[in-house]
């Protein structure tokens, strides 16, 4: 039988619960849309802005530079796509306001 100190990770047992559980990545993204949908962005220009900036941190971890580069703009239009999309779908599912424009 294998001791318990066998696997200690050197940490005493008052660190271990001084610890606090890391939030989720859905809090997260929940805490950064909030925030910028507090500043008027709207919903969708949030989330790209949210969706780019996880992007952007992924590409410039790539070692090659020529790959990043054509990466990038792949990315950004795609997300832009999404986006209008997305604004597409949200404004046809609203309903219109009696004498609103089309």
């Amino acid at each position: 039988m294998i001791g318990r100190t066998a696997f200690s990770t050197g940490e005493s047992s008052s660190t271990r619960r001084r610890r606090r559980p890391m939030p989720r990545i859905g809090q997260i993204e929940d805490q950064a849309l909030f925030y910028l949908r507090t500043r008027g962005i709207d919903e969708v220009s949030a989330r790209q802005i949210l969706l780019l900036a996880f992007a952007s941190e992924c590409t410039e971890r790539m070692k090659e530079s020529a790959v990043r580069a054509f990466v990038q703009p792949l990315i950004e239009s795609r997300v832009s796509q999404m986006a209008h999309m997305s604004r597409e779908a949200t404004s046809a599912a609203r309903p219109q306001r009696e004498g609103e424009l089309q």
